[in-house]
C-alpha cells in the first residue's frame, strides 16, 4: 500500500479558514480532515467540498480511544469505514490514547499506562481496524502532561512493538515530541534514534506556548525553532509521505502559508528526499 503513496505538504481543514485555504490552494498538496466532522453532520462544508474536488485527503480521528479499557467501539469503526469508502483518503490515523471511560467521554487525549496488557489489547484493536479497510492506518504520539511511575516500557519501545505486531504505521507529531521532551526532561533526538523511522508515513507540525514553565500543545501559535530543527533532522534521515501543519486557533493565514512554504522546502530539499529514485509528488485529482 505504501509504494504508490505520493509525497507532499498538507494542512488540517478548519471551516474558519476554509475560503482562505481555497484561495491559497496551491500552497498545499492535500487536506487533512478530522474524521468526526462527518459524524456531526452529513453536510460537508462548501469550502471543503470545493477543496476535495481538487486535492486528495487524509483522515485524522480523535475518538477511537484505542487505549481504553474496553473493546473496540464497533459503531465508531463502522462509521469511519463508511467515511473512508465515501472520500477515498490516502490513509487515516488516530491517537495512541484513550478518550473515554466506559460511556463517559473525557474529551481529552489521555496517556496510556505502558504495560504488556495494554500493549496486547491495543494491538488487537489496531488489527481489527486494519482488517476493515484497504488503506494504511497510523497511530500518533500524543503530548502528555503526566506519566505513570509503573510503566513497563519506554514510549519508543511501546510504540515500536505496537507498530511491529499490528502492522500499522506511525504519524509522528514533532511538536508533541518536543513538548514531551521538555516537560519530562529527555532528549528528543535520542527518541528519534530509537523510534522505527521506517514506520513513519506522516508528520505533524504545530505551535505551542509556555504556561507556568509547562509547555502546552496549542495548535494556535507560530511553530518554534526547536520544532523546525527536529523536522529538518528527521527529514535528513527519512522521507515522510506527508507533513501536515495543524492550526486550530489564532488563524493567522500569513503565518500558516509561511509555515507550509518552509515545510515544503525542508521536505523537498532534504538529503533523504534527494536520495529517492523517481519520487512521486502529489498532483491534482
Amino acid at each position: 500500500m505504501l509504494e504508490n503513496l505520493p509525497y507532499g505538504i498538507g494542512v488540517n481543514y478548519r471551516a474558519e479558514i476554509g475560503n482562505q485555504l481555497l484561495t491559497n490552494i496551491h500552497s498545499f498538496d492535500f487536506i487533512e480532515i478530522i474524521t468526526e466532522l462527518f459524524f456531526l453532520s452529513k453536510d460537508i462544508p462548501l469550502s471543503l467540498q470545493e477543496i476535495l474536488t481538487k486535492k486528495h485527503c487524509v483522515l485524522h480521528g480523535l475518538k477511537s480511544s484505542i487505549g481504553a479499557y474496553a473493546d473496540m467501539d464497533l459503531r465508531y469503526l463502522k462509521e469511519t469505514v463508511n467515511i473512508i469508502n465515501k472520500l477515498s483518503p490516502l490513509w487515516f490515523s488516530d491517537h495512541l490514547a484513550y478518550t473515554k471511560i466506559n460511556d463517559f467521554d473525557i474529551d481529552q487525549l489521555m496517556p496510556i499506562r505502558r504495560n504488556s496488557y495494554n500493549k496486547k489489547e491495543i494491538i488487537l484493536k489496531i488489527k481489527e481496524i486494519c482488517s476493515s479497510v484497504n488503506i494504511p492506518f497510523l497511530i500518533e504520539n500524543i503530548s502528555y502532561y503526566f506519566d505513570f511511575p509503573d510503566n513497563e516500557y519506554s514510549e519508543c519501545k511501546f510504540i515500536n512493538d505496537i507498530i511491529k505486531e499490528s502492522g500499522c504505521g506511525l504519524l509522528l507529531d514533532v511538536n508533541n515530541l518536543y513538548i514531551n521532551s521538555k516537560n519530562h526532561n529527555y532528549d528528543p533526538y535520542d527518541f528519534l534514534e530509537k523510534i522505527n523511522l521506517n514506520s513513519i508515513i506522516e508528520v505533524h507540525i504545530a505551535g505551542g506556548y509556555v504556561h507556568d514553565e509547562l509547555l502546552i500543545d496549542s495548535h494556535g501559535h507560530t511553530i518554534g525553532t526547536p520544532v523546525w530543527e527536529l523536522l529538518e533532522y528527521l527529514c535528513s534521515r527519512i522521507v515522510p509521505h506527508g507533513i501536515v501543519l495543524e492550526r486550530d486557533s489564532n488563524f493567522d493565514i500569513n503565518d500558516i502559508l509561511e509555515s507550509l512554504h518552509r515545510a515544503r522546502e525542508i521536505l523537498f530539499t532534504s538529503p533523504a528526499y534527494c536520495r529517492l529514485t523517481c519520487p512521486r509528488k502529489f498532483g491534482y485529482k
